[in-house]
């Protein structure tokens, strides 16, 4: 029951296509209109918004709209009672239909949902970067989870700053709204009863359960780059040579050390001896994890016959050259895609791969200059030819 209640709501305001959410970004004359009463509220976001943000392309079409409604109820309002008076009889049955679902069981619901959405996007945007360190991916997770947790198991949604401690406060105004000639309603006037919010509350921690699920599901315990994490500086070990690691760490380097057949008792000696160094440097520079193993390995202390670091360096370079996101390959494949379009270019392999390399390789300090003045050069012994 949660679950349909949920999905009909956000079908309702946000991706029908019949909602008002698609109703404003889809037509210019009611995101215009949108817009203006945007000028008018108090700019509690900014000057900058100008639209709903609920393209379906963009990953942030889950999150964006539905914070914008919380923070811009009036402004969906005031335009829905605009539509009322619209000769277009669709429009007027939307805009009706809107008015009428809300009441303050949605609206909060509705600020819920937005909460956990813009974890979520957090989550997202941390997870589809190639530049997050594979070593903090776990603790990301964790904190995935933990936020979720606390906001709607715990329940502290209602009182730490949010959508929904939004909400809350901004439904003690009252609201009344037109919704035909002679049928006036309204909602809000106090802040919603206890008994409503515990509803909501009881929804979300279901969706919950079904997002550490997911989570759980994509992130597993036994995922290889998730035992990247022993390589993590952020808290300094306890373990000595003359000690063991913990049941974690040991469990995480058995696994990296038979992925990548190296040998797991030189490996955990090497492993020790260069974590402090690690550790001691990125805490005197505060560099990222990887330059400071960087660091480590090639720290002139360190001789290759004194302090051997062959097998750690088999997993170390692996460490380094993996990547939570293929974001950026993906990009590529587009990139290449516009420039070349469906048939290429019509030309062998090798001016394909030349140009691709042309297209898809950043533009580096000077290069473009010295391309330019190449040009010139040709051109005027062209010229003087």
């Amino acid at each position: 029951m949660a679950d349909d209640y949920l999905k009909e709501l956000v079908e309702t305001l946000f991706t029908n296509k019949r909602s008002i959410t698609r109703r404003i970004e889809n037509s210019l004359v009611w995101r215009e209109q949108f817009a203006k009463y945007l000028a008018d509220l108090d700019g509690r976001i900014g000057p900058r918004v100008r639209n709903i943000r609920a393209a379906k392309h963009r990953h942030e079409s889950q999150s964006k709209p539905r914070g914008r409604f919380c923070l811009y109820l009036d402004a969906y309002v005031a335009v829905a009672e605009h539509m009322i008076a619209d000769r277009d009889a669709d429009i007027r049955h939307d805009a009706v239909a809107f008015l009428s679902f809300l009441t303050d069981e949605t609206l909060v619901q509705t600020a819920m949902l937005a909460d956990a959405s813009d974890e979520g996007l957090f989550f997202t945007r941390a997870c589809d970067d190639e530049d997050t360190d594979p070593a903090e991916l776990q603790s990301t997770v964790r904190r995935f989870i933990t936020k979720l947790e606390c906001l709607f198991v715990e329940g502290r949604c209602v009182d730490l700053p949010g959508y929904t401690s939004y909400m809350l406060e901004s439904l003690t105004r009252t609201r009344v709204v037109r919704i035909k000639r002679d049928v006036v309603r309204s909602f809000g006037g106090a802040r919603p009863a206890q008994e409503v919010i515990d509803v909501c509350i009881g929804r979300m921690r279901s969706f919950v359960k079904v997002a550490i699920a997911v989570t759980v599901a994509e992130f597993p315990n036994y995922e290889l780059c998730a035992s990247f994490r022993i390589f993590s500086l952020e808290g300094q070990r306890t373990t000595s040579h003359s000690s063991s690691p913990d049941d974690e760490t040991a469990m995480c380097m058995k696994r990296l050390c038979k992925f990548f057949d190296a040998d797991l008792d030189k490996f955990a000696v090497q492993f020790d001896a260069n974590y402090k160094v690690a550790f001691a440097h990125r805490r005197e520079t505060g560099c990222t994890n990887i330059e400071a193993w960087r660091h480590a390995v090639k720290s002139p202390k360190h001789t290759i016959h004194n302090h051997p670091s062959h097998e750690l360096l088999k997993i170390l370079l692996r460490y380094v050259a993996y990547s939570v996101s293929t974001a950026r390959i993906e990009s590529n494949f587009s990139q290449y895609k516009r420039c070349f379009g469906e048939q290429g270019l019509l030309a062998d392999e090798h001016v394909e791969e030349r140009v691709a390399k042309m297209v898809l390789t950043p533009v580096l300090p000077g290069v473009l200059a010295r391309a330019q003045a190449m040009l010139k050069v040709i051109v005027s012994v062209g010229c003087a030819i």
